[in-house]
């Protein structure tokens, strides 16, 4: 009985930690019942030309050590960002751009060898989303957009 008592306490408390953001820095924003259905919508539409638009994330080039092989991987990406908040992210993207250029050369470099070879990219699209809105501190990034992919062997 013990335990579970203290499990339940170490939960509460986690949680409760977990939602005050416990640090320094900003919670990323509360989400209400407003703000997802509106975020529901918006990610429905996320490639609506009349709503959204695409801004260039830069030109990547990330090396992969896997014993015994090195891989090349070269890519650019673009975001998707509601074009109601488009300024609001050029503002946000200009004083962390490497903290931004970063994160997503970490999450490459996290990646397995067949998240890389998958043909939709799925699994990196994810990862690199998280990563860029966590070093924004904000979930504005809608969608990650691959051109110029390409993964190859040394």
């Amino acid at each position: 009985m013990h335990t579970r008592l203290t499990i339940s306490a170490l939960v509460i408390l986690n949680l409760a930690l977990f939602c005050s953001g416990c640090g320094n820095s900003e919670p990323m924003e509360m989400l209400d019942a407003q703000s997802l259905l509106d975020r529901y919508e918006q990610d429905r539409r996320r490639h609506d030309p009349n709503s959204f638009s695409e801004i260039d994330l830069g030109q990547f080039f990330v090396s992969l050590h896997q014993d015994p092989a090195t891989y090349q991987v070269r890519f650019r990406i673009f975001g998707v960002i509601p074009d109601n908040q488009m300024s609001q992210f050029q503002d946000m993207i200009e004083p962390c751009t490497q903290r931004v250029r970063d994160a997503v050369i970490s999450a490459v470099q996290r990646s397995e060898l067949d998240q890389l070879r998958d043909p939709s990219l799925g699994w990196l699209k994810a990862e690199l989303l998280d990563a860029i809105n966590q070093s924004l501190q904000m979930r504005i990034l809608r969608d990650i957009v691959f051109t110029e992919f390409s993964f190859e062997r040394n």
